[in-house]
């Protein structure tokens, strides 16, 4: 694949990404699924050696340039998505954010547009349930996707706390897991089960939030970021999540526990 053919590539999936047509993003999306699957084996000899073919040099090298990022373009879709009036299926916002992903363990740099507060403020808008109402499958998805967005960078962190992230998160652990829509409990629906995955997800977020920062101010991408202490994270949470102290008291016992010397 020359870098022409890279170019051209990535332009016709941006195109879809940026159309103002559902079934052009969707087919925009396939698209897109199709190409980083064919960039397959160069990621993964790139994860063994540390090696850049010239496929990722060519993509990477595209992605620096800010009219052919495609996380870009996949923030258009987001924007086109919390904005339609038309219903979006759940396996499209999960394979979008799916797709984010990818691109962001491929370009780490794009994380930088999430600093900006429309962007994040439009990605944790699918996680507001007084504007949304999805399944528990997208929320999932889209918590794992936060987590790619602010991991090592602590200016996303701040955005996110910036736009009410914390109490829009939290609340997704406010459902009872043996709470159906209908009103009536069973521990062993569909439903039940897919709330607690939920459930999971959002402890899994916390313990990766409320880590301390200090380590990563050192990296490039968080030259002039200001840090957030634990203790102040946790008040983020604590008018809605009383139980944060606990958890953080657990989180240090196990951190505790990890560092015991064990003799065999």
């Amino acid at each position: 694949m020359t870098s022409l053919t890279m170019k051209k590539d990535v332009g016709d999936i941006l195109d879809g990404l940026a159309s103002e047509s559902y079934p052009e993003i969707v087919r925009g999306l396939d698209t897109l699924e199709i190409f980083l699957k064919s960039l397959a084996p160069s990621v993964r000899k790139h994860h063994r050696s540390g090696m850049l073919d010239s496929k990722l040099l060519a993509l990477i090298s595209l992605q620096n340039n800010f009219q052919s990022n495609i996380a870009s373009g996949l923030l258009s879709t987001y924007s086109f998505f919390s904005n339609t009036h038309l219903k979006v299926e759940n396996q499209v916002l999960i394979k979008a954010n799916y797709l984010l992903s990818g691109m962001l363990l491929i370009h780490p740099e794009s994380r930088a547009l999430f600093s900006r507060g429309r962007a994040m403020a439009v990605m944790l808008s699918f996680l507001d349930s007084k504007v949304f109402r999805y399944s528990e499958d997208v929320s999932v998805s889209f918590v794992s996707l936060l987590i790619h967005i602010l991991i090592k960078n602590v200016k996303n962190m701040r955005s996110f706390e910036e736009n009410n992230g914390c109490q829009l998160l939290i609340h997704h652990l406010s459902v009872s897991p043996n709470d159906t829509k209908d009103g009536h409990r069973n521990g062993d629906s569909d439903e039940a089960v897919r709330q607690k995955i939920l459930h999971f997800k959002v402890i899994e977020f916390l313990i990766f939030y409320l880590a301390d920062e200090s380590e990563l101010l050192n990296l490039p991408q968080n030259n002039g970021a200001r840090s957030v202490s634990v203790s102040e994270k946790a008040d983020l949470f604590r008018p809605k999540f009383p139980g944060i102290d606990d958890l953080i008291k657990n989180l240090n016992d196990l951190t505790s526990l990890r560092s015991f010397p064990v003799n065999i």
